[in-house]
């Protein structure tokens, strides 16, 4: 039996820490497989943000345009460009156009 400490997406795997998960190499078909166990709490976690996830992507999508819509001006625009940049990001990781 092996742990694997996940941390996909961090920018220094080895400062965030995600989750434990337990994994075991099992044989079968001629060929080693990985088993893996995720605990409870992360699953459950998991499961929690999949459900939501169409709400959030609306909702990502809403907060641009909002935001386009009320820093009508260079300068307001420059002003919230890092967060327009974070957002724009989330919605072109979740495939969003």
């Amino acid at each position: 039996m092996r742990s694997i400490r996940h941390s996909e997406g961090a920018e220094d795997p080895e400062e965030v820490e995600i989750a434990l998960v337990t994994c075991d190499v099992l044989p079968m078909d001629g060929e080693d497989h990985d088993v893996c166990r995720i605990p409870h709490r992360e699953r459950d976690a998991n499961a929690r943000l999949i459900a939501a996830a169409p709400e959030l992507l609306d909702a990502l999508s809403l907060a641009e345009a909002t935001i386009l819509r009320l820093a009508n001006t260079p300068a307001r625009l420059g002003s919230v460009q890092g967060t327009l940049d974070v957002l724009r990001a989330a919605l072109g990781k979740a495939g969003a156009k």
